[in-house]
């Protein structure tokens, strides 16, 4: 959300941001006070998609979805892209009323796992799998997700010129394989799919 408010002010000339962030702007919706004028923002392509796994503790007993109900789940900040798209998600699968939810940071949502004060966390693959290598015999993420949510650049619209360097830039490296590497290196996969 406060990115999207410095674009709109031009104290930035460009930020990261989820795609549902985008959208709740445009519409004035979720934590968006008013709608924002589509003149401030211009996304470029987005560059890699997160999944959303449930993480758990390995001796959870947690196998699926159906097995949240009662359950602690911790999500990420309110307001932020990711909480958004999971609470749509929640919702969906009907979650919403049969889960107590706590939102927290990354690093806390991990902390309050491993202490038991929530019994499932979900959270973006990138993270995820950072954790998950780190501590291999500790988390497990069951194989399906929540979903998933397109990561992009967000631009001041009228900056066409800067956004045009910084999409041929990513471009290059998503044709000459830069961005794969980089992402086996650090995620032990290519999350790139764009």
């Amino acid at each position: 959300t406060e990115i999207i408010y410095l674009l709109e002010t031009g104290d930035i000339q460009a930020g990261y941001s989820g795609t549902i962030d985008l959208i709740n702007a445009l519409n004035g919706a979720s934590s968006f006070d008013h709608a924002v004028d589509p003149s401030h923002m211009l996304q470029c392509f987005g560059f890699v998609t997160w999944d959303l796994p449930l993480v758990v503790l390995d001796n959870s007993g947690i196998e699926s979805y159906e097995d949240l109900a009662g359950k602690r789940v911790g999500l990420s900040p309110v307001g932020s892209s990711t909480a958004e798209v999971l609470m749509l998600v929640l919702e969906a699968y009907g979650l919403t009323d049969s889960v107590t939810i706590e939102n927290f940071t990354w690093n806390e949502g991990y902390t309050a796992l491993k202490d038991g004060r929530i019994d499932a966390m979900v959270v973006d693959a990138v993270l995820a799998r950072y954790y998950m290598v780190k501590h291999p015999d500790k988390y497990v993420a069951l194989e399906e997700n929540l979903g998933d949510e397109v990561v992009a650049v967000a631009f001041r619209k009228d900056d066409k010129e800067y956004s045009e360097k910084i999409n041929k830039a990513l471009d290059e490296m998503k044709k000459d394989g830069t961005m794969k590497k980089i992402s086996e290196q650090w995620m032990g996969v290519d999350i790139t799919k764009y």
